[in-house]
């Protein structure tokens, strides 16, 4: 445990909002090092029940703004935990009518090492977890 005098001496920063990405428009990305994939719930706009997701956050490089966008089961396939801590690139790419809808598609790239990062405390997924 730290002293006050240990507490008093680090040097703090603001946290700030993590931005939120839609993904509405073709050519909108996101860009830097995959910091988590967590588990959420959203409301289906149809049912009006909540629903769960998968929710991807990244960290930009040079200001380690936070961004966070919902999974789809095209993400959830090429961004699983073992990529937690890489470089990544999401970009949407369009649209694709499916049984259920419109699926949202997109390019991934990713780096072939990590960056270092710490551990935020977010459980793992497994395969079980994901609802699609």
């Amino acid at each position: 445990m730290l002293s006050e005098k240990e507490f008093v001496a680090i040097e703090m920063v603001k946290c700030e909002e993590a931005l939120y990405e839609k993904f509405e428009t073709v050519g909108a990305k996101v860009e830097g090092v995959l910091v988590s994939i967590g588990k959420g719930s959203i409301t289906d706009k149809v049912t009006k029940r909540a629903k769960d997701i998968i929710r991807y956050q990244v960290s930009r490089p040079g200001t380690g703004q936070l961004v966070t966008f919902i999974g789809t089961a095209q993400l959830a396939d090429m961004l699983t935990p073992a990529d937690k801590g890489r470089a990544v690139i999401v970009v949407f790419t369009g649209k694709r009518s499916t049984n259920n809808g419109e699926m949202k598609l997109f390019d991934v790239f990713k780096s072939k090492g990590k960056a270092p990062i710490e551990d935020n405390g977010f459980d793992q997924i497994t395969d079980d977890d994901i609802p699609f």
